[in-house]
């Protein structure tokens, strides 16, 4: 079974895709921000995280960096709501090095199908 790490200071966001995911037989953890999802990647071995971008503590720029020094083979799917009129930053995020990228709000349906092309 695979492991999801969610990182999102949202807590609804958090249940709502936590209870999607483990309906789809996912094991699924949950972080608020980016230095927690650090702790708990030291103690966890996670296949992928689902990541927010603009977090308090540590945004997913910087946890993106983290974790692509300390844990180059977990899958990253970088997230956010932010409209991009100047600054796109879910490309941004890729070029940080997230495998991929979800506009919020998106469907448990865009959810599975990007975790699948991820995970296979």
């Amino acid at each position: 079974m695979n492991r999801i790490l969610i990182v999102d200071d949202d807590p609804d966001i958090c249940l709502a895709m936590s209870e999607v995911l483990r309906a789809k037989d996912f094991y699924v953890d949950v972080s608020e921000n980016g230095e927690e999802a650090l702790k708990q990647m030291q103690i966890h071995a996670f296949d992928l995280v689902l990541l927010d971008i603009f977090m308090p503590e540590m945004d997913g720029f910087e946890t993106i960096g983290a974790i692509r020094k300390c844990h180059e083979g977990i899958k990253i799917i970088a997230m956010t709501g932010y409209d991009k009129q100047e600054f796109d930053p879910l490309t941004f995020a890729r070029s940080l090095g997230a495998d991929d990228a979800l506009t919020k709000p998106f469907s448990a349906d865009d959810l599975a199908i990007s975790i699948k092309k991820l995970l296979g």
